[in-house]
């Protein structure tokens, strides 16, 4: 399916071939109004990109959760002198 975005590149590059972006920009160019399908078809498509992007959100919150483990006790700092100085220098 072509993508609502490119309507003007699906337009020149259909052919003969009628896509559901053309189908829903005809009916919107009827000049008697447009057909309730039209509002129909965009809410739709609204709820659906609603409900997936909570979904996704929902998905990856809870995978991020089952990743984490307890904090480990951290044992403190110690100083490391560098290698190949045995005493101060002088």
């Amino acid at each position: 399916m072509a993508s609502m975005e490119n309507y003007n590149t699906t337009m020149f590059a259909k052919g003969g071939a009628c896509t559901f972006a053309t189908e829903i920009g005809a009916m919107a160019r009827n000049p008697n109004g447009h057909p309730p399908v039209i509002n129909a078809v965009g809410t739709a498509t609204i709820v659906l990109t609603v409900l997936a992007a909570i979904a996704h959100t929902f998905l990856l919150n809870r995978e991020r959760a089952g990743r984490r483990s307890p904090p480990a006790a951290i044992p403190p700092c110690r100083r490391r002198s560098r290698p190949g100085r045995v005493g101060p220098a002088g």
